[in-house]
Formats: structure tokens, sequence, C-alpha cells
């Protein structure tokens, strides 16, 4: 897994949050446990379960499904994080 790249993509994900466009505080709790989920991926790298990875990309993706009509520059940073994990094997 390229870590650097998806740690890029995290970051502007940070930035996206820290925007001020209109998310409740219940959608900016799910982006920031799902970040700390991928962060916490990265970290166990190889030790992660297969069960681990696909919690994950399920996150992702249901994040993208909420998001991809009100917010298209946050789906488009989540669309790159599942397409690194995807890349990756995950």
């Amino acid at each position: 897994m390229d870590k650097e790249a998806v740690r890029t993509v995290l970051r502007e994900l940070q930035g996206e949050l820290k925007d001020p466009f209109d998310l409740d505080s219940a959608s900016r709790d799910l982006l920031m446990e799902l970040h700390d989920d991928i962060e916490n991926l990265l970290e166990l790298s190889s030790e992660a379960t297969q069960v681990q990875h696909r919690e994950v990309h399920t996150g992702v993706r249901a994040s993208i499904h909420r998001f991809e009509q009100d917010h298209p520059r946050l789906t488009q940073a989540l669309s790159h994080i599942l397409d690194l994990l995807a890349g990756s094997g995950i």
C-alpha cells in the first residue's frame, strides 16, 4: 500500500472538514471516524486483518454515496482514497 499517497489524500480530507461547508455534526463525526480508521489501517499495514480492510473500504464507499450530491470536493477526496486502497488490494 502506498501509505504516503493515502496520507496525502487524508490531509485533503482534513482540509475539506475544516472548510465551512454545510456538514452537520453527525456527518463530521462520521468522517473523522473514517479518517481515524484509515490512519489505523495504515499503521497496522500488513498486520491488519481482511475484516479491518473490508470495514474501511465499506465505510469509504458509504461516505461517497452519502456526500456525492451535496459535497463534490469531499466526494472526490473520498473516491481518491478508495481508489488508492483498492489499488493496493483492499
